[in-house]
């Protein structure tokens, strides 16, 4: 199926958890039947609605839809990415964040060892994520 390209924002939340020195990323797979990335492995991340009313509504809806468990902190914002994707131009609001408890959607995932069928736009957007999480720990 051919999708309409065009140009969406999306915000982008990239789960981290250490698990002793191993960094670990949460990841969800794709529905068999998505037009561009069937069975995939991504991140969470949504478009920015026409209906929504700020960030805080999206992360919420990422939080209740996507992740379903709660944050440990609110999602902290790392910076804008443009990324082309199979849809056309995203340009990714990535945040990062950590979850309370064992993920009841998806699946960890060692930061140096993604799964074969990630999807590859999300590989700039991991990093940008990664780099600031490491940093804020460091801190």
């Amino acid at each position: 199926m051919l999708s309409l390209r065009m140009t969406t924002t999306a915000v982008e939340l990239v789960i981290f958890r250490r698990f002793g020195a191993k960094l670990l990323v949460l990841l969800t797979k794709r529905p068999s039947d998505d037009p561009d990335w069937p069975d995939m492995w991504h991140y969470p991340g949504s478009i920015i609605r026409p209906d929504d009313k700020s960030l805080d509504e999206v992360l919420e809806r990422l939080q209740q839809h996507e992740i379903i468990n709660k944050f440990a902190f609110w999602p902290k914002f790392v910076k804008v990415n443009v990324s082309q994707t199979m849809r056309g131009t995203v340009v990714q609001l990535i945040h990062f964040g950590e979850i309370i408890g064992i993920p009841q959607k998806g699946k960890y995932f060692s930061v140096k060892k993604l799964p074969s069928g990630f999807i590859k736009s999300q590989t700039k957007g991991l990093l940008l994520a990664y780099n600031a999480f490491t940093h804020s720990k460091k801190l």
